[in-house]
């Protein structure tokens, strides 16, 4: 009995997601030093990235396998932005943010950080996704 075994894919984009928010880390960090006090939570803030990337894996591998075709580069990047853009406009629309005067935020500021949560979080793992190579078969006992 043969079982193929498909796991890099699901395993790449795990680490691209916690690669690209451990980027958006360092450089919110870097623009502002007393975000520096969320370091004890850099596991926490990793694990959803890994989460994320390795959601945005699972996507990316139904959709070769639904379509039977290998999803090229800008397809993957696509829906490596469109999860996590989704995850984050759902937060902030939910969560009803308000500015320093107490009024709500606009739907275009939310929105256009939601796309930029997106791209820093669900590029490098619909990128690094890859395409599907042949499988490596094992053989169960």
């Amino acid at each position: 009995m043969k079982r193929e075994y498909s796991w890099s894919l699901f395993w790449r984009s795990t680490l691209g997601g916690a690669l690209g928010i451990f980027l958006l880390f360092i450089y919110l960090v870097y623009k502002n030093p007393n975000d520096s006090l969320a370091i004890p939570y850099l596991p926490l803030i990793l694990g959803f990235g890994g989460v994320l990337g390795g959601f945005i894996g699972l996507v990316i591998f139904a959709c070769n396998r639904i379509g039977g075709v290998n999803l090229g580069l800008i397809p993957r990047a696509f829906i490596g932005i469109l999860i996590p853009t989704f995850v984050a406009w759902y937060y902030l629309y939910v969560k009803d943010e308000k500015d320093f005067a107490g009024n709500s935020v606009s739907q275009g500021r939310i929105l256009i950080g939601s796309l930029v949560f997106g791209a820093a979080v669900g590029l490098l793992p619909g990128i690094l996704a890859g395409r599907e190579r042949k499988h490596k078969e094992v053989e169960l006992p």
